[in-house]
């Protein structure tokens, strides 16, 4: 690997995302139904795209938050 290849910065999912071309959605439901849904999608696919290791762990730790009410001490 070159050390220009290197030097370039990483492209991200939401950044990859963000670059494709806009799908049409159709599952054939009514015009309402079929708006709904691909907003549904499309909150859920960028939801997911933005997700890195730092965005994963907060989640995770409001997750346990919400569930034990504190977040446990590492050892504990």
């Amino acid at each position: 690997m070159s050390d220009e290849t290197r030097q370039k910065a990483a492209i991200t999912p939401s950044v990859a995302l963000e670059s494709l071309p806009k799908i049409e959605f159709d599952p054939g439901q009514s015009a309402e139904d079929r708006e709904l849904g691909r907003a549904e999608l499309l909150q859920s696919v960028l939801a997911i795209a933005a997700m890195d290791h730092v965005a994963e762990s907060k989640l995770v730790r409001e997750v346990v938050r919400n569930t034990l009410g504190k977040v446990p001490e590492i050892g504990e």
